[in-house]
């Protein structure tokens, strides 16, 4: 093949998790920014990366925020 990576990643306030080649390769790792941060870099190490496409959705709320909580019912 070509060289062509896909790339799933995922980060919120603490953490990121990088999923590719469908899963089958993960990388997970927890992060502390400043509370001003409000970048995202991507970089390669050791070689030279092209990025084609980049896709950035944001996460719907999580169910648990911390400020109330939640309801849950088991049947």
């Amino acid at each position: 093949p070509d060289g062509s990576l896909t790339f799933q990643v995922y980060v919120d306030r603490s953490s990121v998790e990088v999923f590719a080649e469908d899963g089958v390769r993960t990388l997970t790792n927890q992060v502390f920014p400043a509370a001003d941060s409000l970048g995202l870099s991507l970089v390669s190490l050791g070689g030279k990366a092209r990025f084609t496409s980049v896709v950035a959705t944001p996460l719907a709320q999580s169910v648990h925020t911390g400020t109330t909580s939640p309801e849950v019912s088991v049947k």
